[in-house]
């Protein structure tokens, strides 16, 4: 906040400065200084009228920054017609719509010809050409996310083993919060070119299996009633069969080298209470088992001790 205050009294002072070298009419070394014209190749500037562009550059900015802040507390009033992600798109899109106006009306007013920028723009490519086309994706791929909004604040997203909540898409790079509460900075060409798990793209459903084993002589009809209500009594599991996504469904998956083996699936309405619904079914399964006289067997292994005889020869 300090920094900020600085910077826009220095803007101010720069800025009340060049307005008054241009329009002295006094011929002190200092008011002549400035509006010496300087030559640089075939270019030339003029000190006063450089000031006066950067210290409106610095208003603007400065100016850009409250409108973006007005702006977004605008939508955020009226959140009920804008969603949070459209939000986010439109404030720093506009934000960044703002200071590029900012710079090019300073450059303007400096007396700088526009014209003139092509050579560093030519400059500016041959750069990107060397080590900055990994910058420049990553600027591209931010505006593409921002817009076409694959991926937003709050989804819950898998990204090259990086599992987490995006809190917030930014030009270079997205910042996905893990379980860990560790924010990992995600460069955005890796969420355009590569593939990506948006648990939130198009609904919040997700779904959940939890495999288990019961003994052998087990009734796996009574294994699959059981399994199937655990299921259904949960209150975040879909259980109603109308609904876009399945019902809970039970299979009975392989014959294991010490169980029974059975494998429960089902859709919950929250993807980012996947893992504690998780264990939740765990919970119930081992309970239920417990009560109906229904064992989860631990591999069982089978150890044969041979005892050589032992002959022993007079010498």
């Amino acid at each position: 906040m300090r920094l900020r205050i600085l910077l826009s009294i220095l803007a101010l002072i720069i800025l009340i400065t060049a307005f008054a070298v241009l329009n002295s009419q006094t011929d002190n070394h200092f008011a002549q200084l400035l509006r010496l014209p300087l030559k640089l190749g075939e270019h030339q500037f003029v000190p006063s009228q450089i000031l006066l562009g950067t210290g409106i550059t610095l208003v603007l900015l400065a100016l850009s920054r409250s409108l973006t802040k007005l702006l977004e507390a605008t939508l955020r009033q009226k959140r009920e017609s804008t969603r949070a992600s459209n939000i986010e798109a439109i404030v720093t899109l506009t934000g960044y719509g703002l200071v590029c106006v900012a710079i090019l009306v300073g450059v303007s007013t400096a007396g700088i010809d526009l014209s003139s920028l092509a050579i560093i723009a030519g400059a500016l490519s041959v750069g990107i050409g060397f080590g900055l086309q990994n910058i420049v994706s990553n600027f591209i791929s931010g505006i593409i996310l921002l817009i076409e909004q694959p991926i937003k604040s709050g989804d819950f997203i898998q990204v090259n083993g990086i599992e987490g909540f995006v809190r917030k898409v930014r030009i270079r790079g997205t910042e996905v919060v893990t379980f860990d509460y560790s924010t990992v900075i995600v460069p955005n060409s890796e969420l355009i070119s590569g593939a990506v798990t948006n648990w939130n793209l198009n609904n919040d459903y997700a779904r959940v299996s939890v495999t288990v084993g019961v003994a052998y002589g087990s009734d796996v009809r009574k294994v699959q009633q059981l399994l199937q209500v655990c299921a259904e009594e949960h209150p975040m599991v879909v259980s109603n069969a109308e609904m876009i996504v399945p019902k809970p469904n039970v299979t009975f998956t392989e014959f294991g080298d010490s169980s029974l083996n059975f494998k429960l699936s089902c859709y919950i309405q929250d993807a980012e209470k996947r893992f504690g619904v998780t264990s939740d079914l765990r919970f119930a399964i081992e309970a239920t088992f417990r009560e109906n006289g229904i064992s989860i067997p631990f591999p069982q292994r089978d150890v044969h001790m041979i005892k050589a005889a032992e002959t022993s020869t007079a010498g």
